[in-house]
């Protein structure tokens, strides 16, 4: 039995890994957030609008004003499919997050030497995430979050851990922020005898965020508020290659219940996902946002977020 689980380990793992990668749990760092996933991952620097920011940097959730509940959904490569959903509560200076990830691999068919023969689940995983941010600083926001997961792979070996994340965004002059963030700290993840460090990941972002006001370009226009944000992340995994990643956003208010954002962005570096792009819509506290990333020689990424604010 564990000959057979070392050889699934081995199937599985390694195609889950970026180039020249060395550490387990690809699913920790699986890309989530629609928004982010248009703007090319490009987030570590982004004040979030919704709670799948934490997934970059828990710094991000302080700029949530309201209580929101929001659910994320990502559609794979192939039949794999993941999930989050959260709820950011603003409560005095500080904003807690409680949250829950899941990702299935899809089913797979065994047929091995010895005569075993089947359908299982590839991969399952769930993990549940508590974060919070605050601003001990009027320019200074800092964030934590503490991640207990739990992995299966084939329905015949399982591993359990924990690892915590942190950040901060420093609000600097002319409408630029800065963010960092280093992600999956502590621990390792073990199926019976393989084990691997748990992906250590270090994130560092800027962003320029500026407005103006359509009606002085345009008396005319419908829209009475444009916004402009453009952001570049450099994001490095222990034993893997680093990556830049660029997005830009552009929204609008066409009227006082609406706003309306078109997305793109621009993964450099990759082997697969490259270009990116989406929208969003907010209107009487509800939001939808769709992010699309295009794949060479595989099927394209979708992702969803549906959100509430109370």
């Amino acid at each position: 039995m564990r000959f057979i689980t070392a050889a699934l380990l081995t199937l599985l793992t390694a195609p889950a890994r970026a180039e020249n990668g060395s550490s387990g749990a690809a699913f920790l760092l699986r890309p989530l957030g629609a928004r982010a996933a248009a703007m090319g991952q490009a987030a570590v620097s982004l004040p979030a609008k919704t709670a799948d920011g934490l997934l970059f940097n828990p710094a991000s959730t302080i700029y949530i004003s309201s209580r929101t509940a929001s659910a994320d959904y990502l559609r794979g490569y192939a039949d794999d499919s993941t999930g989050f959903a959260a709820f950011a509560a603003p409560l005095g200076g500080i904003v807690l997050t409680p949250a829950i990830f899941y990702y299935n691999a899809g089913t797979m068919n065994l047929n091995l030497s010895n005569g075993t023969r089947g359908t299982v689940t590839a991969e399952e995983d769930t993990m549940l995430i508590a974060a919070a941010s605050a601003k001990p600083l009027k320019f200074l926001a800092v964030g934590a979050a503490f991640k207990y997961w739990s992995s299966s792979l084939a329905q015949s070996a399982t591993a359990r851990g924990t690892s915590w994340d942190i950040g901060a965004m420093a609000e600097l002059p002319y409408g630029f922020m800065a963010g960092a963030a280093l992600q999956n700290a502590g621990g390792s993840i073990k199926y019976e005898d393989v084990s691997d460090p748990a992906p250590l990941t270090q994130r560092l972002g800027f962003c320029w965020r500026g407005k103006i006001n359509g009606h002085k370009i345009d008396s005319t226009s419908d829209f009475s508020d444009i916004d402009f944000t453009a952001a570049t992340d450099y994001s490095k995994t222990l034993g893997e290659d680093g990556y830049f990643q660029s997005g830009v956003e552009i929204g609008m208010k066409p009227g006082d219940e609406m706003y309306f954002a078109l997305r793109a962005g621009y993964m450099f570096g990759r082997e697969v996902q490259t270009a990116t792009f989406g929208a969003g819509v907010e209107q009487s506290g509800w939001g939808l946002d769709y992010g699309y990333g295009g794949a060479r020689e595989l099927p394209a990424l979708h992702q969803f977020t549906l959100s509430r604010k109370f």
